[in-house]
């Protein structure tokens, strides 16, 4: 059912005057929130790839006695998409008078910016049919929902503190500016040299214990691809592919697009667009990196 069409019959119902079954289910919601996102301070239980959640409510009134109440009752990750299947409820003289789900797409962009929201099975964007208070009300819900979204980390586990949170820098391979180190000043760097005695780096963390750095692995078919590699005591801990663009061989194809990002509880968070080359395929993974220098998958 249409959030249009109940404008409309709200707005009638404002003008014309008539009487309610008293008898019907008595819940009731307050005439004085006329527009706003409530938070009810409750945890969505985990749900698909989500563990932490603030579950919020989306509230619309639209005339007298006439009001509509989303509550998310799932939510799931589709890429950089956030799915969240909707109880909507609407209200006549604070009375519930009907009740349906709907679903809508919220589509972020890989610094978690709302980008478009889209209801489910359509193609348009849903906030350019929508009269201001609707459109302000589910963007905030929007806004609010990605950044609810936390990654439990412990003690255990590597924190950021030389760059600035959050990271998201795309490296710009005409431009940058890089250092250089002898493979064989740290053990396991041969491999990621093409074959040469000298690698080519850019310094993304150093600390105490553990050296962060991007190494460009640009000797085979691919001019664009960095590996980021955990160095401690010497030694190459770990290798995570994060950046770049990959081309199908003999394909004109959509190119696979790899990007990350460092959040602030120092979780990597690396997007990869057309995954597989499949157009419009996309995945997001994250990672955290262990004070031994191990660079983990989250898994939910």
């Amino acid at each position: 059912m249409q959030i249009n069409k109940y404008i409309i019959i709200c707005s009638l119902l404002f003008t014309i005057s008539c009487k309610t079954d008293k008898n019907k289910q008595n819940q009731k919601i307050s005439q004085a929130d006329t527009l706003k996102v409530s938070s009810q301070k409750e945890k969505i239980p985990e749900l698909y790839d989500i563990e932490n959640f603030t579950k919020e409510s989306i509230v619309i009134t639209c005339g007298s006695g006439c009001a509509l109440s989303y509550s998310p009752e799932k939510i799931s990750r589709r890429g950089n998409d956030l799915v969240v299947d909707f109880k909507v409820l609407m209200y006549e003289d604070e009375i519930i008078t009907d009740s349906y789900n709907e679903i809508y797409v919220f589509s972020y962009n890989n610094s978690k910016k709302l980008e478009k929201i889209v209801k489910d099975s359509e193609s348009g964007d849903f906030l350019a049919t929508q009269m201001p208070n609707t459109r302000e009300a589910f963007r905030s819900f929007g806004e609010n929902l990605i950044n609810s979204e936390k990654v439990k980390t412990s003690a255990n586990d590597f924190v950021f503190e030389s760059i600035k949170l959050p990271y998201h820098k795309k490296i710009d391979i005409n431009e940058i500016l890089y250092n250089t180190m002898a493979t064989s000043a740290i053990i396991g760097l041969s491999e990621f040299a093409c074959g040469e005695e000298n690698i080519r780096y850019i310094n993304l963390e150093r600390s105490k214990n553990i050296n962060l750095i991007l190494i460009p692995m640009d000797c085979g078919d691919s001019q664009y691809r960095f590996y980021l590699i955990s160095i401690a005591n010497k030694s190459v801990i770990s290798n995570l592919y994060v950046e770049g663009e990959l081309f199908e061989p003999e394909s004109y194809g959509s190119a696979e697009k790899t990007s990350f990002t460092v959040d602030e509880h120092s979780i990597i968070n690396v997007f990869t667009e057309n995954k597989d080359f499949k157009n419009n395929h996309k995945v997001l993974k994250k990672y955290k990196i262990t004070n031994k220098g191990q660079i983990l998958e989250i898994k939910y």
